[in-house]
């Protein structure tokens, strides 16, 4: 888990750094109508966007069905599964692709009301990002594979290869042609060029000799697959009503002021995201082999490493927005700067439940994560579209702190009976420990406010916080067993890399 979550903040932090340098570029090369359309366009992407529903939950499905077998050492079974899961994504995408390309030209201009001038843009955009979101799809499919082999590190490599080839090439041709139509080109031919490097990734990592697709298999993908697609449905309701909402209300041009926010929202929950990553794949190789006391290990240890590295993240996006916004955006932008701190707030609600719900998809009882997460859905739509109104733009996001409250106390309720832990000691050993850091953290990043620039602050903030977060968590926070295993996360992780992985049958 260590070398693998080490992997993801490589590759969650790169692709936050590409986000934020291309995203003005894009923005200033577009102008904000027309990257507004290009972003609510986006919110069909198959992996984090309306057409992810479209895999079914086979994602986690197939890292499962993989990890099993593959931690005894089953190779036979993993090469079925392999085969029939990248069928499946294939034939999915196939039809998603088909679906959008054929309904969106139609019906989503009526829905985003774009300009005259910019609707054939915006249609032919669409049909772009329709054979985008399938092969999306297959790429989601290959890294399951690569996931379930345990090797979410060269499954976050592609992820990031993908998202460096689209921001790159979608900036240049913003800023060298200012047109729509092209960056939705450019878009398409780097997702092309990635699919083709994760096909090679996933050969030279699983080793097998491809077999014909199981029915059987693929039935027993499918069945839970179901439940954690109705999962992953709330959660894309969560990532997308935000800019639906604003830009049925307000029209395209503010959506921009909500991506800023989501962006640096992203950059806090792209930590947590790192940190808690390889749950889904680490839960079920344990389940497989019987052992119950690392499930609580994994839980507990996870929930406090994954909280303790989130704390500088939120505080730094939450305290420093408005330098964030200033230095990144322009003065201009600034009132995206409030929104912003109530976007990464929200990380940190949901920081302490993260590892316990895919660790819970993980051994197979997503409907225990259902549960909650639809309640929580239900209640930040609601609010969201009453607060919209009556607090303005920064209501979508209030609407989301109130729904990862309600989340809070069933899922936690649901981790701590699936791995036998008690609530006191979760709270005692998980959570505890990054009280003090987080306290250190936001006085550091406090007093960078005191700077005289927008740029000194930040500078200043960010060092304060992470420099007294580092000292406070290395000194009060991490166990003397957690800093042995961060020392021989390097070695362990190489050997236990090798004997996971699969050879030919």
């Amino acid at each position: 888990m260590l070398q693998n979550a080490a992997a993801t903040v490589a590759g969650n932090v790169w692709a936050v750094v590409v986000g934020a340098v291309t995203l003005p570029l894009i923005l200033r090369g577009l102008g904000a109508e027309a990257f507004g359309l290009w972003v609510l366009v986006q919110t069909f992407s198959a992996l984090t966007g309306w057409l992810s529903l479209a895999d079914l939950g086979l994602r986690v499905a197939l890292v499962r069905e993989i990890a099993e077998p593959a931690s005894t050492g089953d190779h036979a079974r993993v090469a079925r599964v392999t085969t029939t899961g990248l069928a499946l994504f294939a034939l999915i995408g196939i039809i998603a692709g088909a679906a959008l390309a054929t309904l969106g030209p139609t019906l989503l201009p009526i829905v985003f009301d774009p300009a005259p001038s910019l609707r054939p843009a915006l249609e032919f955009a669409i049909v772009c990002y329709a054979i985008q979101a399938a092969i999306e799809l297959a790429l989601a499919g290959g890294q399951a594979v690569l996931e379930g082999l345990q090797r979410v590190d060269r499954a976050r490599a592609v992820q990031a290869l993908r998202q460096t080839a689209i921001g790159v090439a979608t900036a240049v041709v913003a800023i060298q042609t200012g047109s729509l139509r092209a960056v939705a080109v450019a878009s398409l031919l780097a997702t092309i060029g990635s699919l083709l490097v994760a096909g090679f990734a996933v050969r030279a990592t699983s080793r097998i000799a491809l077999r014909a697709p199981s029915a059987r298999i693929a039935g027993a993908l499918l069945r839970y697959g179901t439940q954690v697609g109705l999962v992953n449905a709330t959660g894309v309701v969560h990532r997308t009503m935000d800019r639906w909402i604003v830009g049925a209300t307000f029209g395209p041009a503010p959506v921009a002021l909500v991506e800023i926010a989501t962006q640096v929202q992203n950059g806090a929950q792209a930590v947590l995201t790192a940190a808690s990553y390889s749950t889904t794949a680490a839960a079920p190789w344990l389940r497989a082999r019987a052992d119950p006391g690392r499930l609580r290990e994994l839980l507990v240890r996870g929930t406090r490493l994954s909280v303790l590295l989130t704390v500088p993240a939120v505080v730094v996006a939450t305290v420093l927005a408005g330098p964030i916004v200033d230095v990144w955006m322009g003065v201009r932008f600034g009132e995206a700067a409030g929104l912003t701190a109530v976007a990464a707030l929200s990380v940190a609600f949901a920081a302490p439940l993260q590892v316990g719900s895919l660790l819970l998809q993980g051994i197979g009882r997503a409907t225990d994560v259902l549960r909650a997460a639809a309640s929580a859905v239900v209640v930040n739509l609601g609010l969201s579209l009453v607060l919209v109104r009556v607090t303005g733009v920064i209501g979508v996001f209030q609407a989301t702190l109130a729904g990862s409250v309600v989340l809070a106390l069933p899922l936690a309720r649901a981790a701590l009976r699936a791995t036998a832990t008690r609530f006191d000691d979760f709270v005692r050993e998980a959570l505890r420990p990054a009280m003090l850091p987080a306290a250190a953290a936001t006085t550091g990043a406090a007093v960078g406010l005191l700077a005289p620039t927008p740029l000194t602050r930040l500078a200043l903030g960010t060092c304060l916080a992470v420099g007294l977060w580092s000292v406070s968590a290395w000194r009060f926070a991490l166990t003397s067993e957690d800093r042995a295993h961060l020392r021989d996360a390097g070695v362990s992780g190489r050997r236990s890399r090798r004997r996971c992985e699969p050879s030919s049958p």
